[in-house]
């Protein structure tokens, strides 16, 4: 487990060995090379928590308040994956008895599994983030990651993920057209359309809401920082006519619709950017189709 580093990616060989590579000080679970920690799955693993990770892009630097994200592990959750059932317009905060602590505070759970779970930061989010998972009176380890408390600040690029249409977190952007029909090659959207997207990671909206809360349909609210977005190219900026939490939906999922450029270049894989305060770069390889 990474501990004051970072991590650099997770494999699991024919053996049932879990290898986690990283950066930085190593806590060892196991045997160690380097910088890759071996664990040994063939046994009963105790409730182990490996990566935390942004739902829509699995980038791991930090995390922002109420941002959807995905815990990686082992024996983390019950053997039979259990989804969340809305109830009194809320998603749990214990499910398939499993419970998620972030510094203390349960957080929402959207879906629980052995060695999966999706869950939403809560918003009062202190600036380290200390993740835990509980299984019926089984705590795991404690994984630690900063957190983004507010856009803006210096050297903050915040964990802004958006979801993409094959769950990767890279390439073509999970996005409607403005006839509600799915953005693809086969299916472009055209110039001065209006298309969306769905993002996490970008902090609580204005006005605020709570953790686990289900976005009212008809809802308007807005994200606190601005955004650039382009399609094709830096300076092809796109209009951006709402910004905010995605009605409907937990909050922490926010969505984005805008007007593709009538100038914007055209192709089955366009490159969408979309640029957060104080990135010196898209944290996501991006596209969308475009005619």
């Amino acid at each position: 487990m990474c501990g004051g580093g970072g991590l650099a990616g997770i494999g699991l060989d024919a053996a049932g060995h879990l290898y986690e590579a990283g950066y930085g000080t190593l806590r060892t679970w196991s045997t160690v090379w380097g910088n890759v920690v071996k664990a040994d799955l063939t046994a009963t693993p105790p409730v182990w928590l490996a990566a935390v990770r942004n739902s829509a892009s699995y980038a791991s630097t930090v995390v922002g308040p109420g941002e959807l994200v995905t815990l990686f592990g082992a024996g983390i959750g019950p053997p039979a994956p259990v989804a969340a059932q809305v109830v009194d317009g809320k998603l749990p905060t214990q499910l398939g008895g499993v419970e998620v602590l972030v510094n203390g505070v349960p957080a929402p759970l959207l879906y629980v599994s052995s060695g999966q779970i999706n869950a939403a930061v809560p918003f009062g989010v202190p600036p380290t983030a200390e993740f835990g998972v509980a299984l019926q009176g089984e705590s795991s380890n404690v994984v630690s990651i900063l957190t983004m408390s507010a856009w803006g600040e210096a050297g903050q690029t915040g964990s802004l993920g958006v979801f993409t249409s094959d769950g990767s977190g890279q390439g073509q952007a999970a996005a409607l057209n403005q006839d509600g029909t799915l953005n693809s090659a086969s299916n472009p959207a055209p110039r001065g359309s209006i298309v969306a997207i769905w993002l996490t990671g970008a902090g609580n909206t204005n006005p605020p809401e709570t953790d686990g809360e289900i976005t009212p349909v008809g809802s308007q609210t807005s994200l606190p920082m601005f955004l650039g977005l382009y399609v094709g190219g830096a300076a092809v900026a796109a209009e951006i006519l709402y910004a905010g939490a995605a009605p409907g939906l937990v909050a922490g999922l926010d969505q984005v619709n805008f007007r593709i450029p009538e100038n914007a270049w055209t192709g089955p894989a366009i490159r969408l950017m979309l640029q957060p305060p104080g990135a010196a770069f898209p944290p996501q390889s991006l596209t969308i189709a475009v005619e």
